[in-house]
């Protein structure tokens, strides 16, 4: 191998090294807030467990649900900060600890307003809905598609958490 061959062998291996490592770089962050995000959608889940006082459990299921589809439409492991996501875990852990109340639903919508524009989007569009849906589901029960759509979610949610 001449001296030549040797130099672009070495720039090629430098080069590739280098791309490794920025690529390790940007990718352990986006892994990281990846599997947090993935850790957080079972904890909203979970808050269907724990209706308040005073409220019905299939009332409570819809307001969990659509907290749970706000998370999943907002895509929160791509336009949020790693700190904004473990701000809403340890949010999470809180409320479940203490027991959860209409405040922690309202407070992780804030929260998810906050973290992005589509959270921000979200919030606006589908907070109306939620409520005047959870309204309706008090009255009606599972009198209806919809009501019986909260309850399979309610059920299903229960069946994961049997340990």
């Amino acid at each position: 191998m001449t001296l030549w061959q040797s130099r672009i062998v070495r720039l090629v291996v430098c080069a590739a090294l280098a791309v490794g490592v920025v690529a390790a770089g940007w990718l352990a962050p986006q892994l990281a807030k990846g599997l947090l995000n993935q850790s957080i959608r079972p904890k909203v889940d979970s808050l269907a467990l724990y209706p308040p006082k005073g409220t019905p459990e299939l009332q409570w299921a819809v307001l969990v649900y659509w907290t749970h589809n706000l998370h999943d439409n907002t895509i929160p492991q791509v336009y949020a900060s790693y700190s904004s996501l473990r701000e809403l875990d340890r949010f999470l852990d809180a409320a479940i600890a203490q027991g959860p109340t209409r405040g922690t639903i309202d407070g992780l919508w804030q929260r998810y307003a906050s973290m992005s524009e589509s959270g921000s989007q979200y919030r606006l569009k589908y907070e109306p809905i939620r409520d005047s849906d959870g309204e309706s589901i008090a009255a009606e029960g599972t009198n209806s598609v919809v009501g019986r759509g909260y309850a399979a979610f309610l059920a299903r949610v229960k069946a994961s958490n049997l340990h």
